[in-house]
């Protein structure tokens, strides 16, 4: 098979792919309100010599019992850029007090390491989502090839999903699943970021954005196998990684014509059985800025179709932490979690430094999406 003229058929277009890349529009309606930002200097390393991280930044957040749990990126140095992911608790109070920097510092507890031959480059920009009633993280793994990319055919980073269990009143996670693209599309994928599990109408998907070898990235949605019929209860023991063939992709949007890419953000909003609001990252042609956008997706075992999007972006960088960074005009938008019946906590990456958290009203969100309406 030649990539040059085949590999794209084994891609199918959602419904609605063409028509909802024709109705985006440069511009940006920021939504989201910015509540807090926490940088490097707000954490204490808990049982590692080194106290303060050089940088945190993408992380995933969940809320219980009045507390904020943050499962953060953290880079040690940069020799290697490799990533671990730490947990940092902070009241919830916290987030609503005068101020935009949080003026204590949290221990954050190292939770997630670089340990086997998917992830041992690096743990990157976890999603943590309920699914079945468990907690899951999925985050992307730089895999033993990622400084081998000279020999070619080699995929390098891959999806990989841990689960939660409580051990003395603690979280702790286990990895279970690395995922892959099945049959002849293998060797034509050299990496795959940007992914978490949804279900919708019984049936699992995985959202993910695979690179192809000619440097193509695809917004895609792809089959998994029923989870029901795997044994996915947490055992508190070390076990061997399952490999998940992921199978049936369906491209979702091409970037518009001004971004040079795409990618899954936080994970999506079940508006109900099989109609979700997802968010989507795109990155601009003149900077590289990164900017937040959604779509109304309807997933059923019949069809994945985009039935509306924002015709502008509902976010983007403006505040200093957000423009200034490791990667300026930056917001990598992550973690979401529902706050109350309108309200949502986003948490994104600012600057590719520090974490930011903001707040939104789904209704602005629907508002806009009516403006983008296909179906």
């Amino acid at each position: 098979m030649s990539y040059k003229q085949s590999y794209m058929d084994f891609f199918q277009k959602a419904d609605g792919y063409y028509e909802a890349e024709e109705k985006r529009l440069y511009g940006t309606k920021d939504i989201v309100k910015r509540l807090k930002f926490l940088s490097r200097e707000n954490i204490i390393l808990r049982s590692y010599p080194v106290k303060e991280p050089v940088a945190v930044f993408n992380p995933a957040v969940f809320i219980e019992n009045d507390h904020i749990y943050v499962y953060a990126r953290i880079i040690i140095g940069y020799y290697l850029y490799i990533s671990s992911i730490a947990e940092i608790v902070i009241d919830k109070n916290e987030l609503f007090k005068e101020g935009l920097f949080l003026d204590k510092r949290f221990n954050a507890i190292i939770k997630i390491t670089p340990d086997n031959k998917y992830d041992i480059n690096g743990t990157e920009d976890p999603r943590i989502y309920f699914i079945n009633n468990k907690l899951l993280m999925t985050y992307c793994g730089r895999s033993i090839n990622y400084y081998y990319r000279k020999y070619g055919g080699l995929q390098f980073t891959a999806p990989l999903t841990a689960y939660s269990y409580k051990d003395n009143n603690q979280y702790a996670w286990i990895k279970k699943e690395v995922y892959y693209l099945i049959g002849d599309l293998r060797g034509y994928v050299i990496e795959d970021r940007d992914a978490f599990v949804i279900k919708s109408c019984n049936e699992y998907y995985l959202f993910h954005r695979p690179t192809m070898i000619d440097g193509k990235q695809l917004l895609v949605i792809s089959k998994l196998p029923d989870y029901n019929k795997e044994n996915n209860n947490v055992e508190k023991k070390h076990r061997e990684i399952r490999i998940v063939k992921v199978y049936n992709p369906i491209e979702i949007l091409p970037p518009a014509k001004f971004e040079i890419k795409n990618g899954w953000a936080m994970p999506p909003i079940m508006v109900k059985d099989g109609l979700f609001i997802a968010f989507i990252h795109g990155v601009d042609r003149e900077i590289e800025a990164y900017r937040l956008f959604a779509v109304l997706l309807r997933i059923t075992k019949n069809e994945v179709a985009v039935e509306a999007v924002t015709p502008t972006y509902i976010m983007e960088p403006r505040l200093l932490p957000e423009i200034m960074g490791d990667r300026p005009y930056t917001i990598f938008p992550t973690g979401l979690w529902r706050l109350s019946k309108d309200e949502y906590l986003v948490a994104y990456g600012a600057g590719d430094h520090s974490v930011g958290i903001g707040l939104f009203n789904i209704n602005d969100i629907y508002e806009l999406l009516e403006e983008g309406r296909i179906y």
